[in-house]
């Protein structure tokens, strides 16, 4: 906590939840009330956490191993829709796409792809765009590929 200088607790996690974090990303909806943060890590764990004010602590809201749980590289997050959408890239080259609700806790599949073994765009950082087609940018981690 930035205000007191004090660390927030988290809840009890299982082993799978705790692996190292790969990537991290604020997903507060601009409709919600408290704050929520997303996080990947190097199991293929996506986990989503609340802030709870009045208790000072996070809260673990939805949790899965995403993919074929490889670690999750990067990941983005689009606020601006009805519904957040969420974007994760793993390191065995996968793109996922999905929606999340806080209030249901529930993730739904919008879209994913794997590359091939053959190319060699490993996701490092995803973008959202704005545009009516709401694409997404994937970079490459060794190629600098778009």
């Amino acid at each position: 906590n930035l205000k007191t200088s004090k660390e927030v607790s988290v809840g009890q996690q299982p082993y799978y939840e705790r692996s190292q974090v790969s990537s991290i990303c604020w997903v507060t909806h601009r409709n919600e009330v408290t704050d929520t943060v997303c996080y990947g890590n190097a199991l293929g764990c996506l986990v989503f956490l609340q802030y709870h004010a009045n208790e000072d602590r996070f809260e673990t809201i939805f949790s899965s191993r995403l993919a074929r749980g490889a670690e999750i590289t990067c990941i983005a997050a689009d606020t601006s829709m009805r519904s957040t959408r969420i974007a994760i890239g793993t390191q065995d080259k996968c793109i996922q796409v999905w929606t999340f609700e806080s209030s249901s806790r529930k993730l739904e599949p919008v879209y994913s792809k794997m590359d091939q073994s053959d190319r060699e765009i490993v996701p490092k950082a995803l973008a959202f765009d704005t545009n009516s087609e709401q694409d997404l940018y994937v970079f490459g981690l060794y190629d600098g590929g778009l």
